[in-house]
């Protein structure tokens, strides 16, 4: 059997681009709803443009050689739509969008073969950062940190010698309440930092510890 040439290969892509697209298109509106709507989320709505600039960017690599299929990449793009199968079937979008990343990246692994795929790696990977957590992790993770929101005012307050008392997530000044609510768990900032920080990691350095290190001051 003979292999498809670059035209037939280039019209095979389009197509099963626009199929993604078509298939697609129901979680990507469901996550712009939330990326407008959910605070902790809004971040979201950068990812996919940076992931796409980066995709760019790199044409010139992808045109270098000879693509050999990676038969893997259909192994990979198959358990990314059972994962949006199983996402759709619990109204999980957190699951649903974290399948996108497995079927393109399965997808464009299976077409670039290995060697050229590594180009796009980071930026398909990235796309996992389009994804809201799962119901229920935000809360999970907010009263926590709210005590300890709590907790480092007090003593901060107290170090300063400003008279202050504590109680759970309320605490007493002189003349004031204040109470730590959700909003004070400081995980807006957190979730953007992060990713600001694996993107400008990736585009200002080039070896892992020093990406790593980038990534760690964000998050402090």
């Amino acid at each position: 059997v003979r292999r498809a040439g670059p035209e037939a290969s280039s019209v095979i892509g389009v197509v099963i681009a626009i199929a993604l697209a078509a298939l697609y298109a129901p979680v990507l509106r469901d996550l712009a709803s939330v990326w407008l709507t959910v605070p902790y989320y809004s971040y979201g709505a950068l990812v996919p443009p940076f992931s796409g600039y980066l995709i760019w960017e790199s044409r010139a690599a992808l045109r270098r050689g000879t693509a050999t299929r990676a038969p893997e990449g259909l192994a990979v793009a198959a358990l990314g739509l059972v994962m949006l199968a199983v996402g759709i079937a619990a109204g999980s979008l957190a699951l649903q969008a974290l399948s996108l990343p497995f079927v393109a990246g399965g997808t464009s692994l299976f077409f670039l073969g290995r060697e050229r795929w590594k180009t796009i790696a980071f930026p398909v990977g990235f796309l996992t950062f389009m994804a809201p957590l799962p119901e229920g992790v935000i809360s999970w993770l907010s009263l926590p940190l709210q005590l300890l929101a709590a907790w480092s005012t007090e003593h901060v307050l107290a170090a300063l010698d400003v008279p202050v008392a504590r109680d759970v997530l309320f605490i007493y000044l002189q003349s004031i309440t204040l109470h730590v609510t959700e909003a004070f768990n400081g995980l807006r900032f957190l979730f953007a930092m992060v990713v600001l920080g694996v993107a400008f990691a990736w585009a200002t350095q080039r070896r892992l510890p020093a990406r790593a290190l980038v990534v760690v001051i964000a998050v402090a």
